[in-house]
């Protein structure tokens, strides 16, 4: 069996008895906080918005599950759609703004994948600008707009779960697809 030669491997080694060493605990310890506040601010309202997403639930109230009929219901309907294609308008114009004379791959990569994640989260600024109805005849209302509205107004927590869960698919998918052409070796 082979001896640690320096001063740092031994202590870096296990005890015989199997543990960590003291320095081992205490590191553990001092990143427990964070890891805890990750878990509890991040992680676990991915998860519950996934489960809600499955839900039929207005916020208050029992919460009876639909299974996938949330989703369903997204892919039909006629208000999600046009807010999603009002998002890829505002989102086209911004993109084109934005990236203008760009004309390192890096670089373009990069505003292309903020610019697509910011644009399809749009939210701020039409809410503000229609009077928080999205009107003139809703050209103003996005997909984040409809899913606030869905959730906070019309009291369909399960259904505006699904909504985001469904945005989240879309802009992974676009984000995937810009990699892919991005990354493509010039022939």
């Amino acid at each position: 069996m082979a001896v640690p030669a320096t001063a740092s491997e031994r202590r870096a080694v296990k005890s015989p008895k199997g543990g960590l060493e003291r320095r081992n605990r205490y590191g553990i310890l001092f990143c427990l906080p964070f890891v805890l506040a990750f878990l509890v601010f991040n992680i676990y309202p991915v998860f519950r918005t996934l489960q809600m997403s499955f839900m039929n639930y207005k916020g208050f109230g029992k919460e009876t599950f639909v299974w996938f009929d949330n989703y369903v219901r997204a892919f039909k309907d006629p208000l999600f759609r046009d807010a999603f294609g009002n998002t890829l308008k505002m989102w086209g114009v911004n993109i084109v703004l934005q990236l203008g004379l760009a004309l390192l791959r890096p670089i373009m990569l990069y505003v292309a994948v903020t610019s697509l994640i910011g644009g399809l989260q749009l939210f701020d600024l039409p809410y503000l600008l229609s009077g928080t109805k999205g009107e003139p005849g809703r050209a103003l209302y996005t997909s984040v707009f409809y899913i606030y509205t869905t959730a906070f107004t019309n009291h369909q927590m399960g259904y505006a779960a699904a909504l985001a869960f469904v945005l989240f698919l879309i802009i992974a998918v676009f984000c995937g697809i810009a990699f892919k052409l991005m990354n493509q070796k010039e022939d």
